[in-house]
């Protein structure tokens, strides 16, 4: 696996692997070579920054990356690239590299700009003969297949791309040719943006899921992990790892599932996680975590961690 943005730019590419089972896999496509780091988002500036410094890559398949960044009131204000770097298959991660003593709850995102060949993976949960189908994603909305049947079978009878998905037919027809016994594959990559900025003030919960972004590489064994700061307390989790081929083919070990064996308490913003015994030589990987808050809303933290 490998990270993606949510939302891609027009131009981006989605596979779907249907078999006769009916069992539908997708893979998202990103590009081989050739990528470059265009822009870096300042999602969260951070906290306690002391003074300006530079910032480096890690991960992404690529090279050479570099920035300066600037404080402003203890946060990180702006990034200026002084080298986009080169053969970034995905985004890499990014960290301090001098300077910014003190800096922390920040969150940069590079934007990328990809170039070269596409490729990508994906995971077939059935054995047999599959039908392959590339998607060109459009940005905007998704793209919607109608069919005259309820089992999304055949050639759809109708194609295009559905900006929303708040439908009311009533008794009207759902295609051309059919009302009742019809339905409609959606398909393409959805960013859902919170309705109030995060952390949220007064929100406190455990943690509920952890996402393996990026697995990493040269783990050595399972393990368990610790979290600190975010505010809470308690939590407990463990981890497996295995082995996976990467985009560029070279087979590697990392984080395969994690095991949340406490959820902790009282947390207001994502803990950051950091392996506290077992998977030695582990490096490059990102987990993130999603909190249950006691008022009822799950809000998603990152947590970009380096080992």
């Amino acid at each position: 696996m490998y990270g993606l943005p949510l939302a891609p730019e027009s131009g981006t590419f989605m596979v779907s692997f249907i078999n006769h089972k009916g069992t539908h896999s997708f893979s998202a496509i990103t590009h081989k070579q050739g990528g470059t780091v265009e822009t870096v988002d300042i999602t969260a500036g951070g906290s306690s920054c002391s003074a300006g410094g530079t910032l480096a890559a890690k991960g992404g398949g690529g090279f050479g990356f570099a920035a300066a960044f600037s404080v402003s009131g203890g946060a990180i204000s702006t990034v200026t690239i002084t080298n986009q770097g080169e053969n970034y298959v995905y985004a890499p991660i990014l960290w301090i590299d001098s300077g910014g003593s003190g800096c922390n709850g920040y969150a940069l995102a590079p934007d990328m700009a990809p170039a070269g060949d596409f490729t990508g993976a994906a995971v077939t949960t059935v054995s047999g003969k599959y039908r392959v189908s590339p998607l060109l994603i459009e940005g905007g909305g998704l793209n919607a297949s109608y069919y005259n049947n309820v089992w999304l079978h055949g050639e759809p009878a109708l194609k295009r791309l559905d900006h929303a998905i708040d439908f009311d037919w009533g008794n009207g027809p759902v295609t051309p040719f059919a009302a009742d016994r019809a339905s409609v594959r959606w398909e393409g990559m959805i960013q859902i943006e919170p309705a109030i900025p995060v952390p949220l003030s007064g929100l406190r919960g455990g943690v509920r899921k952890i996402d393996v972004v990026l697995p990493g590489l040269s783990c050595s064994s399972d393990g368990t992990l610790q979290a600190t700061g975010g505010g809470g307390v308690g939590f407990e989790a463990s981890f497996t790892v295995a082995g996976y081929f990467g985009v560029d083919g070279k087979y590697a070990t990392g984080i395969d599932r994690i095991f949340i064996t406490n959820p902790g308490a009282k947390y207001t913003s994502a803990p950051a996680l950091s392996i506290a015994s077992g998977g030695s030589g582990c490096k490059d990987f990102r987990l993130d975590a999603l909190l249950s808050t006691t008022h009822g809303i799950d809000t998603v933290f990152y947590a970009e961690t380096d080992g």
